[in-house]
């Protein structure tokens, strides 16, 4: 399957315009964002900026982020309204709360993009959430500094932000590393001269002011794929295609060797930098539904990072062949279960199989299997 597909569009909207968020289309644009959280109700330029700020916010420093200390019980992802809460330091969380920058448990930063934020999840059912609910007996506190769109770059850079800047300690990073960030750091974002991340897809006025104009015209969002066209006149390509760069040779050159290079050279930053510190790494790896219609178990993401964690002595968790399994047709069945039906996201279920593997591989530690005491005492 390749990108000439011009019908993809009409077919799967929500996946396709889900790919353009995870692009970083959506975080450096009111526009885009709202028109995916607006559904399809009115839209007026008004109604555009107060939904895409409502919880999400631009970063002088890493980009975009969420907002501090918010708490919305009607956040949307396409027909899907779930519960949204933010602590202190902005990251994902059960409730408001503050967070104190020292803690005397061993503290997991987990960092990721819409996967891991957990787009369309209630928090306690995201797989972070429930990492945390596992292992808070084993004095262990988890915190999501994920958000939608984020890639290797924004991982660093704001990771460097908070244990430098922001003077937030924790014992390890766990890194879900997503197939959207090889085309985020070619096409996406880049550093400034101070090295804070800015985005290339960022509309410019003129080009923002066209793209309202032409969601004026018809006043009511009738067709997501219809608008999804009109913003594709403003970007850089169909975006469909991103998740199948593992699978398609002509994807792979195209974007996925060049993202694979760009990806490293910042998680080699994020290594280095917490190296520098004494915190632990983890990396993890996960399949698009695509992949398991494709039966892509062996994928390149998984072998790649596996390489790079091996040579780093990184600890690394492969999800292909969790979602993968040896029956291609078993797998497949699986989907519509552990991915929300015409989405790339994790359903509930899809975020409890993650967290259950992730549990598992993390108690099999020494410092951690079978004891409740605290590992930073042992």
């Amino acid at each position: 399957m390749t990108s000439d597909r011009p019908t993809r569009f009409d077919q799967h909207p929500l996946i396709t315009l889900a790919a353009v968020i995870l692009l970083g289309v959506l975080t450096g644009s009111a526009v885009i964002f709202s028109i995916y959280r607006i559904g399809f109700a009115p839209v007026e330029e008004e109604d555009i900026l107060d939904a895409a700020f409502t919880y999400r916010e631009a970063s002088p420093v890493f980009h975009h982020g969420l907002s501090k200390n918010r708490s919305i019980d009607d956040a949307t992802w396409g027909p899907i309204t779930y519960r949204l809460r933010t602590n202190s330091l902005g990251f994902r969380d059960a409730a408001i709360r503050r967070v104190p920058l020292k803690s005397d448990t061993y503290r997991i930063l987990f960092m990721g993009d819409s996967f891991t934020e957990g787009i369309g999840v209630d928090y306690e059912n995201t797989f972070v959430g429930l990492i945390g609910d596992t292992l808070r007996d084993r004095q262990v506190e988890v915190l999501n500094a994920a958000a939608v769109s984020y890639s290797p770059v924004i991982y660093w850079r704001k990771t460097k932000y908070l244990l430098e800047t922001v003077g937030l300690n924790v014992d390890e990073v766990v890194v879900f590393l997503d197939i959207s960030d090889v085309r985020d750091e070619t096409e996406s974002y880049y550093l400034d001269e101070k090295e804070n991340v800015q985005s290339r897809l960022f509309p410019d006025k003129e080009t923002r002011k066209k793209i309202l104009e032409r969601i004026r015209e018809d006043r009511v969002v009738d067709s997501l794929s219809r608008y999804l066209k009109v913003l594709m006149d403003f970007s850089t390509g169909p975006v469909w295609e991103t998740g199948r760069w593992t699978v398609d040779p002509d994807l792979l050159d195209k974007h996925g060797r060049p993202g694979l290079e760009r990806m490293t050279l910042y998680m080699n930053r994020l290594k280095t930098l917490l190296e520098s510190r004494g915190i632990k790494l983890t990396v993890a790896v996960y399949p698009w539904p695509v992949h398991v219609r494709e039966n892509d178990r062996n994928s390149i993401q998984a072998t790649y990072w596996g390489d790079w964690c091996r040579r780093h002595d990184v600890k690394f968790i492969n999800y292909f062949p969790i979602f993968i399994g040896p029956d291609p047709e078993e797998s497949r069945s699986m989907i519509d279960l552990l991915f929300i039906p015409g989405d790339s996201h994790w359903s509930a279920l899809g975020h409890e199989l993650v967290a259950r593997v992730f549990c598992q591989r993390f108690l099999e530690r020494p410092a951690f299997a079978g004891s409740a005491q605290n590992p930073a005492d042992q």
